[in-house]
C-alpha cells in the first residue's frame, strides 16, 4: 500500500514503514525507478496508438528493435556500453543522494549528524514510491489536453493548392528577356498565395477555443501543481516524527559550552560567570516569537522574527531549540516560496514595463503569464536550495567544529531570513531593469567599449549575487552561533 499511500497520507505512511531498513528501502526505490520510466514511456506513445496512427504490434517492434540495437551494441563494445548505461544509473542514484542530503535538515535532530544523514536517505528511497502514482496521474491529465489540441489542429488543417515554384534558373536571365519576366510573374503569383494561405492561418489560429489556446499553460500548471504536491510530500516524508527519542546531553552553559553538571540552579556558571538559571532556568530557550503565534498573533510574531533574524542574530539565536523537537518553522518555507514567487513576477511586470518604453500594456500581453510563471518559478527554486545549502552547509561546519549536529537550528535560521531572500530577488530584478533600460545607451557605443560595457555588467551582476549569497550565510552562521550551546 506504500506505493499509493505514500504520497496521499507521507506521514501516516512513514511512520508505518519505519521498521524498513536500507536494503529493503533501496528495493523499493528500484522498483518505483523502473516502473517509473516504463510509465513515462507509455505516456510518450500512447498518443500515436489511440489516434490509431500506428497499431500495437508495431509499437512492439518497435521495442524489440530498440533491445536488439542495445544487445548488438553489447556485442561489439561491451566495456563502453556497460559504461555508459552504468554511468546514467549511478548518475540518477548519486542525483537521489545528493537530494537526500540536501533535505537532511529539513528531518534532523539533536543527534549524530551521520543519524540525520542516513535517515533522509531512507526516507527519501521510501518516498520513491510516489513516483509511478505521480506521471500516472499527471499522463491521464494531460493526454486528454494533447488529443484536444490534435484533433483541433487536424479539423483545422487548411488546403493549399499554390502555384508551381518558379525555377531557380531563371533568375540568372537578363532583366528584359521574356524568361526573367514570367519569372518574376511566376514569383509574385506564389508571395501573394503564400501570404493569402499565411492569413488564413492566422485568423483560424486566433479564433481557436479556449482550451486548445491555453493547453501548454494548463499543462505547465498543472505539472507544477505536481511538483509542488510532490515536494511537499517528501518534506513531510522526512519530517516525519521518529519513535525514537534523541539521545541525552549533559547541561552546559549556553554562554560559554562549561558542563552545568550538578551546579545549583541559583549559582553562577564557574567558567563565565553567567547565572545558571539563564541556561537552565523555565525562561531559557523559550521560542521565538512564530512558535507563540497563536497568543501575538501570526502578523506581529512574524515581523518580529524577520527583524531579529535580520539585525539581532546572535540575541535572536537564543531563542531557538536545538534540542526540543518542533515543527513551527517549517510553514515558513510555503510563505518564502510564495513571497520569492511574487517578487519575481512583480519583477518581470517592471522589466516590461521598461522594455516597452515605460508603458503599459507590453507588446505581447502572453510575456507576462509566460515569462512570469517561468522566472518566478525558477526564483523560488533557486530560493529554496539556496535556504537548504546554507543550512547544510554551515551545520556541517558547525559539527566540525564543536562535534554537534545543529542542522535543527540552521534550519530554523535559513527559514526565518525568507525577507532576505525575497529582497535579494528584487535587487535582481532591479539590476535586470536598469541594464534593459540602459541597452540604447549602449548600443550607441563603440564596439570595443560596448562590449568592456556588457562584461562589467555582468561582472557585476556576478559580484552582487556572491556578496548576497554571503550575507545570507553570515547571518544564519550568527543565528546557529547563539544557538551553540543549547539545552533544549
Amino acid at each position: 500500500m506504500a506505493f499509493l499511500t505514500v504520497g496521499l497520507c507521507p506521514v501516516t505512511t512513514m511512520l508505518r514503514t519505519a521498521h524498513v531498513g536500507y536494503v529493503r528501502a533501496w528495493a523499493v526505490h528500484f522498483v518505483s525507478a523502473v516502473v517509473a520510466s516504463l510509465l513515462i514511456v507509455a505516456c510518450m506513445i500512447w498518443p500515436a496508438f489511440s489516434s490509431k496512427e500506428v497499431e500495437f504490434w508495431f509499437i512492439v517492434s518497435l521495442i524489440e528493435q530498440v533491445l536488439a540495437e542495445v544487445a548488438d551494441e553489447f556485442r561489439h563494445a561491451p566495456l563502453l556500453t556497460t559504461l555508459i548505461i552504468g554511468s546514467s544509473v549511478l548518475g540518477v542514484e548519486l542525483a537521489v543522494v545528493v537530494a537526500a542530503m540536501l533535505f537532511a535538515p529539513w528531518g534532523a535532530r539533536d543527534e549524530s549528524i551521520l543519524s540525520s544523514l542516513c535517515h533522509a536517505l531512507r526516507r527519501t528511497w521510501l518516498y520513491t514510491a510516489h513516483a509511478p502514482l505521480l506521471i500516472l496521474l499527471c499522463g491521464l491529465a494531460l493526454m486528454p489536453l494533447w488529443g484536444i489540441e490534435s484533433e483541433w489542429r487536424q479539423a483545422s488543417r487548411l488546403e493549399w493548392n499554390p502555384p508551381p515554384v518558379p525555377p531557380l534558373n531563371s533568375q540568372n536571365q537578363p532583366k528584359d528577356s521574356p524568361a526573367r519576366k514570367e519569372y518574376e510573374q511566376a514569383l509574385a503569383e506564389f508571395n501573394v498565395a503564400l501570404e493569402a494561405h499565411h492569413d488564413a492561418w492566422q485568423m483560424r489560429y486566433s479564433q481557436r477555443p479556449w482550451l486548445v489556446k491555453y493547453a501548454d499553460l494548463l499543462g505547465t500548471g498543472l505539472v507544477l501543481l505536481a511538483c509542488a504536491w510532490s515536494l511537499w510530500a517528501w518534506l513531510r516524508s522526512v519530517g516525519a516524527p521518529r519513535r525514537e527519542k534523541p539521545p541525552d546531553r549533559p547541561p552546559l552553559c549556553e554562554f560559554c559550552g562549561y558542563n552545568l553538571t550538578g551546579t545549583a540552579l541559583a549559582s553562577r556558571c564557574p567558567e563565565c560567570g553567567e547565572p545558571v538559571s539563564a541556561s537552565l532556568g523555565p525562561d531559557a530557550r523559550p521560542g521565538p516569537p512564530w512558535q507563540h503565534r497563536a497568543e501575538i498573533g501570526r502578523w506581529r510574531a512574524w515581523w518580529r522574527c524577520t527583524l531579529d533574524a535580520l539585525l539581532h542574530r546572535r540575541e535572536f539565536g537564543r531563542t531557538l531549540r536545538a534540542y526540543t523537537p518542533t515543527s513551527a518553522h517549517r510553514t515558513l518555507l510555503a510563505i518564502n516560496l510564495i513571497m520569492v514567487f511574487v517578487v519575481a513576477w512583480i519583477g518581470v511586470m517592471a522589466v516590461l514595463f521598461v522594455e516597452n518604453d515605460w508603458s503599459w500594456p507590453p507588446r505581447n500581453p502572453d510575456a507576462v503569464w509566460y515569462v512570469g510563471l517561468f522566472l518566478g518559478i525558477t526564483s523560488a527554486v533557486l530560493a529554496l536550495a539556496v535556504t537548504f545549502l546554507a543550512a547544510i552547509s554551515v551545520g556541517i561546519g558547525y559539527h566540525v567544529a564543536d562535534r554537534r549536529n545543529l542542522m535543527p537550528v540552521t534550519m530554523q535560521a535559513s527559514l526565518y531570513l525568507g525577507v532576505y531572500l525575497a529582497i535579494w530577488t528584487a535587487l535582481v530584478f532591479a539590476m535586470i531593469a536598469v541594464a534593459v533600460g540602459g541597452e540604447r545607451l549602449i548600443r550607441e557605443l563603440p564596439l570595443q567599449q560596448r562590449t568592456w560595457v556588457e562584461v562589467g555588467a555582468v561582472c557585476l551582476v556576478l559580484l552582487m549575487n556572491m556578496l548576497l549569497l554571503f550575507g545570507y550565510i553570515r547571518r544564519v552562521i550568527g543565528i546557529t552561533a547563539g544557538a551553540r550551546y543549547a539545552n533544549r
